[in-house]
């Protein structure tokens, strides 16, 4: 019952989303031609109009579901969602109006329509898929189109699922039963479900698998031998979703594939998704975005460059340091610099040598506890400025076109800081850095360093091309709002 839900809600979608798209192109085609009284570019009948966008209607969709707008991880994650429907709009936009160029044949009879339809796409996808969603909820309060859950296993995790899954604010699971193993000696299990939801013994849990009175098993420890192959077996003969939540969190952080090895099939478990064609797609990536910015920026570069030489005419305009890349291999960093250079670190001073010369040692302690400090007088007035813009940071376009840096990544750090990633070190190091990333995006200097960790060690684990796009257009928001500076 729950997967013909499923199924209905999902062509539902599609069918939704063909409709707004036509409707919005039919509407542009409207309010330009036939109510806008002014001569068009390309007179189009509205007969051979309707024809052209079917035929590109499969490919739209298609953009659509390759950004994953039919996948269950966008069902209620609206500002993901919107996001993706507005990129998936202008790509399918500016698809048209390049074909419009290449063909002989106009796709548009004015140029304002592909404007119109690109607006009116955008708000008919998003009005749908709000209907949509508004009568999922009210199915969903009445009982239809429920996952039904069974959880199998103790584990740490148990007591949580258990209360999200019998919450007021669940709309799309339903907890059909809860069967835990009995404890080892001297162990006390503190959770105790109510005897609605408490299975008592593995043969009835099994039972209600096999019977199909369960959608989805979530399985929150590895039980013995026997029972695992018994659970397994009742899952697969009843075509069921499963779910193995592993007691150890280290698991959570490799991404996995299978392959055959001489023929036997096995596990290939990688650090980071980064690897394989990925490593060339977000080359790609780098080096396009980064020569087109470079391509925009010369002209303010080289302003900056003549600013930075007058405000402290003794010291180079670049400042140069030393971090570490993928692998642990060194590279040189460029920024414009943004100190005076009788203070810079770039002069080869340490922080230490530079407090004690300024006489400001009680600087030291906020440095090595956060490696920022809030008011830092060794900043040139202009300094402030290009550090509150992100400007100083320009040059750095060149690291990414020498391979050394990526435009988003990880923070590009010292060998020295490299300790304080303690036992996520080895992750850290298996990307290359970035000018911009999570942390930058989260907060920046208003997380503390622990937190940064924590940001850098998840981008490393979970990267996608996807994430990548939305930290950089998240990153044109932080810089323009200055929001964690």
């Amino acid at each position: 019952m729950r997967q013909k839900f499923q199924l209905l809600y999902n062509l539902a979608l599609i069918f939704s989303d063909a409709l707004a798209i036509l409707a919005s192109f039919s509407v542009a085609y409207i309010l330009r031609v036939q109510i806008d009284t002014r001569p068009i570019l390309n007179p189009i009948s509205a007969k051979s109009y309707l024809l052209i966008y079917l035929s590109v209607l499969p490919f739209w969709l298609g953009i659509m579901a390759s950004v994953g707008l039919y996948k269950r991880s966008f069902y209620h994650r609206f500002v993901k969602e919107f996001v993706a429907l507005a990129v998936t709009s202008l790509i399918g936009i500016m698809a048209l109006i390049t074909l419009d160029f290449a063909l002989d044949r106009p796709l548009f009879p004015a140029r304002l329509v592909p404007v119109y339809a690109f607006g009116l796409s955008l708000g008919f996808l998003w009005l749908g898929r709000l209907v949509l969603r508004f009568i999922k909820f009210m199915a969903a309060r009445s009982g239809k189109g429920l996952t039904r859950v069974l959880i199998i296993g103790n584990g740490d995790i148990a007591p949580k699922l258990y209360n999200n899954l019998t919450g007021n604010k669940n709309y799309e699971y339903r907890l059909e039963g809860i069967w835990m193993p009995e404890l080892k000696a001297n162990k006390i299990r503190d959770f105790k479900p109510s005897k609605d939801h408490l299975i008592t013994n593995f043969s009835a849990a099994l039972k209600r698998i096999s019977g199909r009175h369960v959608d989805l098993i979530v399985q929150t420890e590895v039980l013995d031998d026997e029972r695992n192959y018994q659970l397994t077996s009742a899952v697969e003969a009843a075509h069921a979703r499963y779910k193995l939540i592993p007691s150890n969190s280290s698991l959570y952080g490799v991404k996995t594939t299978t392959d055959l090895f001489f023929g036997v099939p096995s596990l290939d478990v990688h650090i980071t998704p980064l690897v394989g064609w990925n490593t060339v797609l977000k080359r790609i990536f780098d080096i396009t975005l980064s020569l087109i910015l470079l391509i925009v920026a010369v002209i303010p570069m080289i302003i900056l460059a003549i600013l930075v030489k007058l405000s402290d005419f003794r010291g180079p305009v670049f400042y140069k340091h030393a971090r570490v890349t993928r692998f642990g291999q060194t590279f040189y960093i460029y920024k414009f610099r943004s100190m005076y250079w009788k203070y810079c670190t770039g002069g080869k001073k340490t922080n230490q040598q530079v407090f004690r010369e300024m006489g400001r040692e009680d600087l030291l302690h906020e440095w090595e506890t956060t490696q920022k400090l809030k008011n830092d007088p060794r900043i040139t007035p202009l300094g402030k400025f290009l550090r509150k813009t992100s400007l100083d940071e320009l040059p750095q376009l060149i690291n990414v076109l020498q391979g050394k840096l990526s435009l988003i990544g990880p923070r590009a750090i010292t060998k020295e800081e490299l300790i304080r990633y303690k036992a996520s070190r080895d992750k850290f190091l298996s990307v290359k850095p970035g000018i911009t990333g999570l942390w930058q995006v989260s907060g920046r200097n208003n997380l503390g360093y622990e937190d940064r960790v924590k940001l850098d060690v998840y981008y490393v684990q979970n990267w996608s091309l996807w994430l990548d796009i939305k930290i950089l257009f998240k990153t044109i928001g932080v810089v323009l709002t200055r929001s964690g500076e």
